[in-house]
């Protein structure tokens, strides 16, 4: 056991460089995601490059990035298809790059806001691109343990941003994370293309080559390749219509699960925290530091992922689930009294100033619960759930339930804060969260250490 260990710890070891790469690109997204989590409240005080940006404006801009992501997620597989998933990835670097200049050297609102949404562009074909392109270039021994690592880089890009806006200001801070899609561009140009996409466009010798170059001469290289032009000559042969798999009753049970629980995801009010991190901690009025605050999100989002990483497998996806969602309504509804308690008056001052770190931890253990289970699963579910054939359509249509939703909570926030108060707004974000843990118990079965044939005859017999 031992020695199958240390081969596996070498093998990935030996794969590092060339599987580190593409995770590059989950930072990238993060930056993104995480750029106006800690200069929302700094926006609002002052300007950005001389635009007055009101708490309107800034509902506006954080939003847009997730609602160019609903515009890219299916046709960027399509474009993937047609010209390589390296080729895809290189040209959907673009708009992200010139997403940053314009936000750089805006001097209008409509210069940051078409900013935000090509950044989001990228980001919604990256969700796409990054793990399909991952999943076929590693050895297959290794691939499971790689679902949740784009993840883990998402949370060290949100990191990564939240880090430098603290030494920064805000336009030297922006120039940085325009950086990072450059560095990224860099380095993925020494990428090579998958083998799979190779042998579908039947370049069979450059798929051979690739392969080689990805396995650094393994002598299983030619075993692997007749492997993979037996997967896709099997895929040409079958005939498949979309309107069949629909009909058949475990793929519209899996419809039935993964897409509620993809707008769940996001009902739970976690975007909304992501990209207004600061301005949620100074509507406590406690004096917290907002940026050491943030940080502090920042990294327990890294840890709780990674820790994800380790026990999706071990426990099971229903088990951390279940907690996950429990965790995050008992986190939130805890920020949610301590806005009810200052805004009512309920306590003394006294007593206030005593629990003045109380929002601090909550959104902390709501960071933590989240990233236990509810940030991963749901997109593992869908990979397991549904059958090769209609798999990536699938995913583009969670993707576009689950960022449209991600939109309206992030574009209406502050509207809804306004309008009904801080408290009543977490409050309902806490019941979303509770609402999604009995969702799971009553409907979504255990997939740990199924194979697909047996996931798809469990969905086929439960009533």
């Amino acid at each position: 056991m031992l020695i199958n260990f240390f081969r596996f710890v070498v093998k990935m070891f030996d794969n590092f460089t060339i599987l580190a790469v593409p995770c590059l690109g989950s930072v990238c997204t993060g930056a993104v995601e995480g750029w106006t989590g800690n200069i929302s409240e700094d926006m609002k005080k002052l300007t950005f490059n001389g635009i007055p940006i009101t708490e309107e404006n800034l509902g506006f801009i954080g939003s847009l990035s997730t609602l160019g992501c609903v515009f890219a997620c299916i046709p960027s597989a399509y474009l993937s298809n047609w010209v390589g998933r390296k080729v895809a990835i290189m040209l959907l670097i673009i708009p992200l790059v010139l997403g940053w200049l314009l936000i750089i050297f805006a001097q209008e609102l409509w210069m940051l806001a078409l900013g935000r949404f090509l950044c989001g562009l990228t980001d919604g074909a990256f969700f796409a691109l990054l793990p399909m392109y991952v999943s076929e270039i590693a050895e297959k021994d290794i691939r499971g343990c790689l679902t949740g690592y784009f993840d883990l880089f998402l949370t060290v890009g949100i990191l990564s941003a939240f880090t430098v806006s603290n030494f920064l200001n805000m336009h030297q801070y922006t120039i940085v994370m325009g950086c990072f899609p450059l560095i990224f561009a860099f380095l993925f140009s020494f990428q090579p293309e998958t083998p799979v996409f190779l042998v579908m466009k039947r370049r069979e010798k450059e798929a051979y080559r690739s392969l080689r170059l990805l396995r650094k001469g393994s002598r299983d290289v030619a075993n692997e390749m007749e492997g993979i032009k037996l997967i896709i000559s099997q895929d040409y042969n079958k005939k498949y219509s979309l309107l069949k798999e629909i009909q058949e009753k475990s793929v519209r049970k899996a419809i039935l699960i993964c897409f509620p629980l993809m707008f769940l995801q996001q009902a739970g009010g976690i975007n909304t925290v992501t990209y207004y991190t600061s301005s949620i901690f100074a509507a406590t009025e406690v004096g917290l530091n907002e940026k050491v605050s943030t940080l502090i999100i920042g990294i327990v989002s890294v840890f709780s992922t990674f820790l994800t990483t380790l026990l999706v497998d071990k426990l099971g996806r229903r088990v951390l689930l279940i907690a996950s969602n429990l965790g995050s309504s008992i986190a939130v509804g805890t920020l949610a009294l301590f806005f009810t308690l200052q805004t009512k008056q309920l306590v003394e001052e006294s007593i206030i100033d005593t629990l003045r770190f109380l929002p601090l931890i909550s959104v902390s253990l709501f960071s933590l619960a989240f990233s236990l289970g509810n940030g991963t699963i749901p997109w593992l579910l869908i990979s397991e759930l549904f059958p090769p054939e209609i798999k990536s359509l699938a995913a583009g249509c969670g993707a576009t339930i689950n960022l449209i939703t991600g939109f309206l909570l992030c574009r209406y926030y502050f509207n809804l804060t306004n309008a009904i108060g801080s408290a009543i707004t977490f409050y309902i974000f806490s019941t979303m969260n509770l609402v999604t843990a009995i969702f799971v118990y009553y409907a979504v079965p255990e997939t740990r250490g199924k194979s697909f044939a047996e996931l798809q005859t469990q969905l086929k017999n439960d009533h």
